[in-house]
């Protein structure tokens, strides 16, 4: 799912590319590609307020993604600098999401930038030991600033709300959160 804020389209090729390397792999059983609408005025609680169109330039809502017949991830591509990032739309959405998903935020930008952006740093460090976890299933671990584990930390907690993914597009973090989603930790 590509983010549809306006600074987002300079990021259409390298979408296109990952997709399409993607499809190449055969990392994926089916890919689709959407990208994310709002509805004007609409209310972030409000389960219509998001839209996602395809290709065809079909929308639908983009609540329709956490269907509990399927096993699905959800990738969200994004700069994370519209206002739908702060203002509770976007967290609404992906809360819907990552209770029947597997949801991640493929942050454009480069890492040093992210605490610049609307969705800021990680304060998190997630892992499961569960193969194919749905998001809202995930352990979290509150880091510190520059991602460090909290000195006095007590280590992992369950199923903390809102914690989602975040990684930039880069094979070695794909990797990572590969291996995490397979069941192999953080």
């Amino acid at each position: 799912v590509a983010d549809s804020g306006a600074s987002m389209d300079v990021w259409q090729e390298t979408l296109t590319e990952f997709e399409q390397m993607s499809r190449a792999a055969g990392v994926f059983r089916d890919i689709r590609r959407y990208r994310l609408l709002w509805k004007p005025n609409a209310t972030p609680a409000s389960e219509d307020a998001a839209m996602i169109e395809n290709a065809d330039g079909v929308a639908i809502r983009a609540t329709t993604l956490a269907q509990t017949n399927v096993r699905r991830l959800v990738f969200v591509a994004t700069n994370g600098s519209a206002p739908y990032w702060t203002d509770g739309r976007m967290a609404a959405l992906i809360g819907v999401w990552s209770t029947q998903c597997s949801v991640a935020i493929v942050h454009m930008l480069p890492v040093h930038m992210w605490p610049r952006s609307r969705i800021g740093e990680p304060k998190l460090l997630l892992r499961t030991l569960s193969t194919g976890a749905v998001t809202s299933y995930l352990d979290a671990e509150a880091l510190s600033r520059g991602g460090i584990r909290k000195a006095g930390s007590t280590g992992p907690q369950k199923r903390m709300s809102g914690a989602v993914p975040i990684l930039p597009l880069d094979p070695a973090w794909m990797t990572k959160w590969a291996r995490m989603q397979m069941g192999g930790g953080q």
